[in-house]
């Protein structure tokens, strides 16, 4: 019994870690507060519609934020490549729709492993979604070093 009521307690923390309390104005249906995740934004208005892959080890939810400060202010236009593009296509008169999704979730960089899962399938996303046309992302971000890593660095602890 005791088993099977931490089993239970378990789960339901870590529901609660992923589900937001505000479902109605979640732009990712509720899932906004998951963490260690690659998640899609679509960018569109009534004639084109465009692509971005990107990662986020906390909360998405802080990532979307920072998303949505640089589609408020101009002064940031050019922190992403999302920005850059909401802000060319309001210069253009047109009215930039946003849509986001989870794809994935992966593990983040851990001390002592050769890789970071979560980078290689952020990725393996940009590589997936780079045919289908409209893709913001650049060739760069596939090919950079993994972020995740340097907290972890010896230069780091002095």
């Amino acid at each position: 019994i005791a088993l099977h009521l931490i089993s239970k307690a378990s789960i339901s923390m870590r529901h609660s870690l992923y589900f937001c309390r505000n479902k109605e104005q979640c732009p990712l249906d509720g899932q906004c507060r998951a963490k260690a995740v690659v998640y899609h934004a679509t960018i569109s208005d009534t004639t084109e519609t465009f692509s971005y892959i990107g990662i986020s080890e906390p909360e998405v939810k802080k990532r979307i934020s920072k998303h949505k400060n640089s589609m408020k202010y101009r002064e940031h236009e050019q922190d992403t490549e999302l920005s850059k593009k909401f802000w060319e296509m309001k210069d253009q008169g047109r009215t930039p729709v946003l849509k986001w999704k989870i794809l994935q979730f992966a593990r983040p960089y851990q001390n002592g492993r050769f890789n970071c899962d979560l980078c290689l399938s952020g990725g393996l996303q940009i590589v997936k979604f780079k045919d289908s046309g409209g893709l913001l992302n650049e060739r760069t971000e596939f090919v950079s070093k993994c972020r995740h890593r340097r907290g972890f660095l010896l230069e780091r602890a002095l």
